[in-house]
């Protein structure tokens, strides 16, 4: 986690990924205040889904099926 302030006082930014949609919450509201961003892997792939117009229900566990 100390990296994450050689890399903001660049300008870059840090993105912190986890497996678990609950932990990713978690980490992205204690690490926010340092810079850091944080979320699933599967938050993540939802984000870039709809940022190209792909809508997916987040709540159907079969979605990457």
């Amino acid at each position: 986690m100390r990296q994450h302030a050689r890399f903001s006082a660049t300008g870059q930014r840090v993105l912190l990924l986890c497996f678990t949609d609950g932990l990713g919450q978690w980490l992205a509201s204690h690490l926010a205040d340092m810079g850091i961003e944080a979320r699933s892997i599967s938050q993540l792939a939802l984000e870039l889904c709809r940022e190209q117009g792909i809508e997916m229900d987040s709540h159907n566990p079969d979605r990457w099926e």
